[in-house]
């Protein structure tokens, strides 16, 4: 999955499939970054986990996990940026912007922003 994006380092990539995301996921080398029983939410309660990424050579990635939602909106979900499209800056504004729209739904957000190398 990360040699597709490399592959394409202009275009913008969103992934919503199980087995896509879970790839990416673990070849990112965050999969332990997640909780799949987050502190203080109740099992029945919605969550949303949230990662930056910026190791990535062309992209910058925001992994969000969803839980306790009504099957099948619970997983990942990817989106993928071309750092030769937008700053850093530009990045963090919008993975923001998608983790305030996911608040207004009712579901708890934890964020964890990665640290470039």
């Amino acid at each position: 999955m990360v040699e597709i994006l490399k592959q394409h380092p202009g275009k913008v990539f969103r992934f919503e499939d199980a087995f896509e995301t879970k790839s990416l996921v673990s070849e990112l080398g965050i999969a332990d970054r997640f909780s799949q029983n987050p502190p203080n939410v109740p099992t029945s309660q919605r969550s949303i986990q949230a990662v930056t990424y910026g190791q990535h050579p062309s992209h910058f990635i925001l992994v969000v996990l969803c839980l306790g939602n009504p099957d099948p909106h619970n997983g990942y979900v990817i989106c993928c940026y071309p750092k030769s499209r937008i700053s850093p800056s530009q990045f963090m504004d919008m993975s923001k912007k998608t983790l305030t729209d996911a608040t207004t739904v009712g579901a708890k957000v934890f964020w964890n922003a990665s640290r470039d190398k």
